[in-house]
């Protein structure tokens, strides 16, 4: 993994959305992201 083993929560946050549009959203945000912090800040922005 890029990151690292991630929190049960992010996985938790993630296991639950049904957009496709924002899962493609997070996987292009999870390959640019320069840490797990920047991609944690942007889930928290999609998340809301």
């Amino acid at each position: 993994m890029r990151f690292g083993q991630i929190s049960s929560e992010i996985e938790e946050i993630i296991g639950k959305m049904t957009n496709p549009t924002i899962l493609e959203e997070l996987l292009k945000l999870a390959a640019t992201a320069n840490s797990l912090a920047e991609f944690k800040q942007s889930l928290a922005k999609i998340n809301i």
